[in-house]
């Protein structure tokens, strides 16, 4: 059972980072304004150089959310489009610049039962990863191999 307390911790709409080199991170989205950026201003600190220093904000009103993008080069992805600006729905996946986060509003169930849905996808995008880095791997012993055979054979055919 969770207590008051974690229940309301639980049901504060937040962003989750789902990707990048500093692994799975919460941002609660307790403010009016949340500005998103790689500068250590912002509120949702993305230290990754595709990301620009001041790069979107989310605005509050009420219980819509409505995410910004602030003239960035790299841009602002949701659900895969490139947008300007964009209202949020719980589940919604952001990309900025390469770092991806997760909107995720108070009914913290109907996120739930996306991430379900969204787990495959997620188990794909790890999928491809891991098959280009043996596919990568794979090139690489080929060309040792290659290089190995060369040198064998000249140093056995004696040229």
């Amino acid at each position: 059972m969770v207590d008051a307390q974690h229940a309301a911790e639980v049901r504060h709409p937040r962003v989750v980072v789902m990707d990048g080199e500093q692994g799975v991170r919460e941002f609660r989205l307790d403010r009016q304004r949340t500005s998103i950026g790689r500068s250590a201003l912002n509120q949702v600190v993305l230290d990754h150089p595709s990301v620009s220093q001041f790069h979107a904000h989310i605005l509050a009103k009420g219980r819509t959310y409505r995410i910004t993008d602030l003239g960035t080069r790299s841009g602002l992805r949701v659900n895969g489009r490139k947008v300007d600006e964009a209202s949020l729905e719980p589940g919604d996946d952001i990309a900025v610049g390469e770092i991806i986060l997760r909107f995720v509003g108070e009914d913290t169930r109907a996120v739930m039962a996306e991430d379900a849905e969204h787990t495959p996808g997620r188990r794909w995008n790890v999928s491809r990863r891991v098959v280009f880095g043996i596919v990568v791997l794979a090139g690489v012993l080929a060309l040792l191999v290659a290089v190995n055979a060369y040198w064998i054979a000249k140093l056995v055919g004696g040229r």
